[in-house]
């Protein structure tokens, strides 16, 4: 399993206006993180060649790793930075991620997909970030289908450039593993200082039973011991 990159801290920023071509309100980046996340792109495009459009699911081992700050300030550099169109699923019973765009508003996801069905492709792909709801408990079921038997993944990455899911940690629901089927790959967010590595790997395998493909983890709030000026010298 490979390391997809390290990101330290991040400062969570209050949401301000402007920016979004979706209608609501888009957060800033937050500081510093700008660098982390340009290098999750290159990454996730490297892991992932020869698919024009992404859907990638975050998730964890246990509640807190960080996991939907991560996917909140990714959402924003794929829109700002890459001028991408971002679907970010919202698979979290908190609707974190939501707040976060302050879109507590937003369409559950079949909704959603009903209504780009009906309306134009290309509009669609504008660059912006779009949030649905979506509960991992039902994405098995019919509602985890879309038109023709296809799945979710297929069907959405039509109308955006990413999708990214935002699942909750498998500690929290253990049904988060049956989101991994709509998704081109997953990738695993570790709290650094308090996650141990056999959890995560526990982690892993719970994804890859379901045939998933594991691309990689996030080791966030990594602490660096050893002072900055200290690197100078290597």
């Amino acid at each position: 399993m490979s390391k997809l990159y390290e990101a330290l801290q991040m400062e969570l920023v209050p949401p301000e206006s402007g920016g979004n071509l979706r209608g609501s309100t888009m957060p800033r980046l937050a500081m510093g993180s700008r660098q982390s996340m340009e290098a999750l792109y290159q990454s996730l495009e490297n892991a992932l060649p020869g698919i024009a459009r992404k859907v990638v699911l975050f998730s964890a081992s246990r509640a807190g790793e960080g996991t939907t700050t991560i996917v909140r300030e990714f959402a924003l550099a794929l829109s700002l930075v890459f001028r991408a169109s971002v679907l970010l699923v919202d698979a979290n019973s908190n609707h974190g991620a939501a707040r976060a765009f302050g879109d507590e508003e937003a369409l559950p996801l079949p909704n959603l997909l009903r209504g780009l069905q009906a309306s134009d492709a290309e509009h669609a792909k504008q660059p912006g970030v779009t949030v649905t709801f979506f509960d991992p408990e039902v994405a098995n079921g019919p509602a985890g289908q879309a038109n023709g038997g296809s799945s979710l993944g297929d069907a959405l990455r039509e109308h955006f450039d990413y999708v990214l899911f935002d699942a909750p940690a498998l500690g929290s629901s253990a049904a988060a593993v049956s989101l991994a089927r709509h998704v081109d790959g997953v990738v695993i967010v570790i709290d650094s200082e308090r996650t141990r590595w056999p959890v995560v790997e526990n982690t892993k395998k719970a994804y890859e039973s379901t045939g998933a493909k594991v691309l990689g983890v996030i080791l966030n709030r990594r602490a660096f011991c050893v002072p900055n000026w200290v690197y100078k010298w290597f």
